[in-house]
């Protein structure tokens, strides 16, 4: 689920719900990952507006759910709404950090002490490592099937964070991990040592990454981030096998911090990102996969007309190169939408 945009309407709200339920009852995952911007921070309080991004044309909403001073507990109220799907449904669930998610009553750290504390053991969650750029830095590893796994193992293990941020958050990896999902911080605005543009994951995060690869058994593994890698550009206009639909330009940091070329050597071969609402392309660069998600609900702009909201879906297999994973796009009706190279659109 990328995009969400809670708190901007009531009644888009509501329909954003409706939207949840309606692809958690079709698709069952194992695991719903929220990749960022859940919620339009700047709304929270009188007279606020969006900042400015490409194809933005919505004026971030009317306001009729939050205009007003933003006071405690703002965040988190919209934070029970957008997650009562998946604790309803028992689905476990992740979050990594978008750039207006921080814009509220809440900080970065703070949103992501909310996912840690208040999603109980469905909330896989966790806090990332102090003193590196960003909140939402860590992994999850995945096991086996239940048929190859421990006894009483379960589908996520929790783990690769700041050591007692969250129950079962701590330093190591499984050694039967089949596969391993990193969630990065992509921050807000400025890369830097670039104080303009949009952010991306830190040098440090980057470099924390690589040093914490170092002691893991390498595993087919994938990326969330948020704001998208330059690469992505590349994935789509220069050549490279790409499915699916770019109608806006790429609104990626103005510097490359290292992100891909570590995720090309270090088999994390897909890079699964959101912050463009209406771009849902899928490309396959150096061997690494670079997605966009589907937008997922009914604040802020896109997607555009003619498309359903939804979200993508991932299916891991054990033992696949991640650039290879099956993916599709679950669209609101129920119904399932396969991206083909014919697909490939631009504006």
């Amino acid at each position: 689920m990328t995009d969400l945009h809670y708190g901007e309407d009531a009644e888009q709200d509501a329909r954003s719900d409706v939207l949840q339920r309606s692809v958690l009852a079709a698709e069952r995952p194992d695991l719903v990952v929220f990749s960022g911007d859940m919620v339009s921070g700047w709304m929270c309080g009188e007279g606020a507006a969006p900042p400015a991004h490409a194809g933005d044309d919505s004026g971030g909403g009317d306001g009729n759910a939050s205009a007003g001073s933003c006071s405690p507990g703002w965040y988190e109220a919209r934070w029970e709404q957008l997650t009562a799907a998946v604790r309803e449904a028992s689905i476990p669930w992740a979050v990594v950090l978008g750039n207006h998610d921080d814009e509220a009553d809440l900080s970065r750290r703070e949103v992501v002490d909310l996912a840690v504390h208040t999603g109980g053991p469905l909330s896989v969650t966790c806090q990332g490592p102090a003193g590196i750029s960003g909140a939402s830095n860590y992994w999850l590893d995945i096991h086996p099937p239940l048929g190859e796994a421990p006894a009483g193992g379960q589908a996520v293990a929790q783990c690769g964070g700041d050591a007692g941020a969250g129950a079962g958050c701590g330093e190591g990896a499984p050694a039967d991990a089949a596969a391993r999902v990193w969630l990065l911080d992509s921050q807000n605005s400025g890369c830097p040592p670039l104080t303009s543009g949009w952010g991306c994951v830190g040098d440090d995060a980057v470099a924390w990454v690589n040093a914490s690869l170092a002691g893991m058994p390498r595993v087919p593994s994938l990326a969330f981030v948020h704001i998208p890698v330059p690469q992505f550009e590349a994935a789509w206009s220069e050549g490279w096998p790409a499915v699916g639909r770019k109608t806006e330009e790429v609104s990626c940091p103005d510097r490359d911090s290292g992100l891909f070329g570590l995720a090309r050597a270090a088999d994390i071969h897909a890079i699964y990102s959101g912050h463009d609402h209406s771009n849902d392309f899928s490309g396959v660069i150096d061997g690494v996969r670079l997605a966009f998600g589907r937008k997922s609900r009914y604040g802020s702009y896109g997607p555009p007309p003619g498309w359903q909201r939804g979200a993508r879906v991932v299916r891991l297999r054990v033992g696949e190169d991640t650039a290879e994973s099956e993916t599709w796009i679950r669209q609101e009706d129920g119904s399932v939408e396969w991206q083909h190279e014919s697909d490939q659109l631009s504006a």
